[in-house]
């Protein structure tokens, strides 16, 4: 081959390396803005809670305080949930609000783009039907009016006020006495988190009280 051939086939070559490398840089730059894309998405649908018009990250939990830890539907949630957002509460949502819930992760997870999300385990369907169904077990408990009292107490007005700021206010009975205090605490870490309205310390105390007055025996 001659001089000049071996020097076009040079040129060639680099201006050809040149090319892939900015078809590559521009298509991995694609590849990111539609994973950011996916994953505000999925934020929006999981980790989020839309209520009165704001959107709100719930605090997540540590798998040893999922309820029934040692159940499978607890070992599906932190297997296939916390690979993208922190593990959320079985009671972030209603068990109506779960079935939703489940149908657009399901959604996310077959459109799901590449990077980080192409490493993420995509559940069987045998495994989102246990899922789904821990999370309707152990899902929030509507605030029943009809049948919940001194609902219009200071305390229980209070608590209705508060706890509606992120999410429909539960039932009392959905915990026990002693567990109240820790579920509080775990909320007000989210409402300062979120910059919600912080009630007062002995506003919060009279919240306790009233759902440990209200809560269930066992």
């Amino acid at each position: 081959m001659k001089r000049g051939e071996k020097k076009a086939f040079l040129w060639i070559g680099i201006s050809v390396a040149v090319i892939a490398a900015i078809t590559i840089t521009l298509e991995v730059q694609h590849q990111d803005l539609q994973v950011v894309s996916i994953l505000k998405d999925a934020k929006d649908a999981v980790s989020m809670h839309k209520h009165g018009g704001s959107i709100n990250i719930p605090v997540g939990i540590e798998a040893d305080d999922l309820p029934d830890t040692e159940s499978r539907g607890a070992t599906m949630l932190t297997l296939y949930c916390a690979q993208c957002h922190e593990l959320p509460p079985p009671s972030m949502h209603t068990a109506a609000e779960w079935q939703q819930v489940i149908a657009r992760m399901k959604e996310f997870m077959r459109l799901r783009g590449g990077g980080m999300l192409m490493r993420t385990i995509t559940p069987p369907e045998k495994d989102w039907a246990i899922l789904e169904t821990y999370l309707a077990t152990h899902a929030q408990v509507p605030l029943d009016k009809k049948h919940t009292s001194d609902l219009d107490t200071p305390a229980g007005k209070a608590f209705q006020e508060i706890c509606s700021q992120c999410h429909g206010a539960p039932s009392p009975d959905t915990h026990t006495v002693n567990e109240w205090p820790r579920v509080v605490l775990r909320m007000k870490s989210h409402i300062i988190r979120t910059g919600k309205t912080m009630p007062s310390q002995d506003v919060l105390m009279q919240i306790i009280e009233y759902l440990q007055k209200h809560s269930k025996t066992s």
